[in-house]
């Protein structure tokens, strides 16, 4: 097996189990529905495997992607999260800005190609070792191992693509850290509305007789 497959699997794995209801189920239980929905990637259907159609369909992940499924299946797996909830937020919001700068000129919306850069990436592998200091400063480990073990794999060609940038991002997570911190925002922003209403209201209504 190959490792852009391996890959595929793997992603294929984790997306599923990721959103299997699990709530009701121990840790042991949880280790052996990740294993189960291992096993279920690698079914064939017309001569492809279920982890082959999703590639297909959707390309490769970034490896930035991955290494956050396989997060996010541990900490489903202990049921507890292993980072705090701030790093992850501070790192989404970068992802999310950095494909603000990508995804326009893919659509023919910009004169400059960012993504020409990876090709090259000197200039982005200084970017990305300021930025692991900046993480180091800013105590935000997650991010910054994030993007170190990206910038190690992409030095030891794990995958088919030979430009950073897919190593770094790729659509989906993009468009899912927008979406998690919009969501995040408007849940801020209704329970800042929910507050002001609660201390706008009287302490005590009168009941009508």
């Amino acid at each position: 097996m190959t490792m852009p497959e391996v890959l595929s699997h793997l992603s294929f794995t984790l997306l599923l189990f990721f959103i299997l209801p699990t709530g009701h189920l121990a840790c042991a239980g949880r280790a052996l529905l990740l294993i189960l929905a291992g096993a279920f990637s690698f079914v064939n259907v017309g001569g492809l495997t279920l982890a082959e159609y999703t590639r297909s369909y959707a390309d490769e992940l970034s490896m930035v992607s991955v290494l956050w499924l396989l997060y996010a299946g541990l900490s489903q797996v202990l049921n507890k999260p292993v980072v705090p909830l701030l790093p992850q937020i501070q790192f989404a919001a970068v992802i999310a800005l950095a494909g603000f700068i990508l995804y326009p000129a893919a659509l023919g919306l910009s004169i400059v190609d960012p993504y020409r850069w990876g090709f090259s990436p000197r200039g982005l592998l200084l970017a990305a070792f300021a930025s692991c200091v900046l993480w180091w400063a800013l105590r935000n480990y997650f991010a910054m191992v994030m993007t170190t073990a990206a910038t190690v794999l992409f030095v030891l060609d794990i995958k088919t693509s030979n430009n950073y940038w897919d190593y770094l991002i790729d659509p989906l997570l993009w468009l899912y850290c927008c979406a998690y911190l919009i969501r995040l925002g408007m849940g801020r922003l209704w329970a800042l509305y929910r507050g002001r209403a609660v201390e706008s209201a009287p302490a005590y209504v009168a009941r009508e007789v």
